[in-house]
C-alpha cells in the first residue's frame, strides 16, 4: 500500500491520465477502510451497544485500533509500501472523526455540544486531507 497522493489543481495524475482531483470527503473515506465500517456499523446494531457506555467505548477503540490494524497489515502485502507513520495517525483520526460525527451516541460520550459535534465531520472531512497534502508535499 503507498501513501494516497492526490492529483494536482490541474488533474494530472500518474500514467498521463486526467480526471478530477478528488475532493476532500472522497478523500476521507479513503482513510477509513470499508472492512472496518463493515464490521463497526452492523456491530452497533447488537442489542445494548448504542445505550451500554462501556461497550460502545470498546467497539469504537476496536475500531480505531481495527482501522490502523486493517492499514498495516494492507501495507505489508503490498510489495514496496512505505507508508509513514503519519499516514495511519491520521487514519485513526479519520475513524473517530467519522464515528463522532454520524453516531449521535458515540458523539454524546465525548461531551461535546450539539453544534460543536455538528462540525467534527465537516472539520475533519477538510482538515485530515488537508494536513495529509501538507505534509506529502513537505516529505
Amino acid at each position: 500500500m503507498r501513501v494516497p497522493r492526490y492529483p494536482t489543481a490541474a488533474g494530472a495524475l500518474e500514467g498521463g491520465q486526467t480526471n478530477p482531483p478528488d475532493g476532500f470527503p472522497e478523500k476521507l473515506a479513503k482513510y477509513v477502510p470499508a472492512e472496518v465500517l463493515a464490521f463497526y456499523v452492523p456491530a452497533l446494531g447488537l442489542t445494548g451497544v448504542r445505550t451500554d457506555h462501556v461497550a460502545l467505548l470498546l467497539l469504537t477503540a476496536v475500531g480505531v485500533v481495527g482501522t490502523v490494524l486493517y492499514l498495516v497489515v494492507a501495507a505489508r502485502k503490498q510489495p514496496g509500501s512505505n507508508a509513514p507513520v503519519w499516514f495511519y495517525a491520521l487514519a485513526a483520526l479519520a475513524f473517530l472523526g467519522w464515528a463522532i460525527g454520524t453516531v449521535p451516541e458515540v458523539a454524546g460520550l465525548t461531551g461535546l455540544s450539539a453544534g460543536v459535534v455538528s462540525l467534527v465531520l465537516p472539520i475533519s472531512v477538510f482538515l485530515i486531507p488537508g494536513i495529509d497534502e501538507a505534509i506529502t508535499t513537505r516529505s
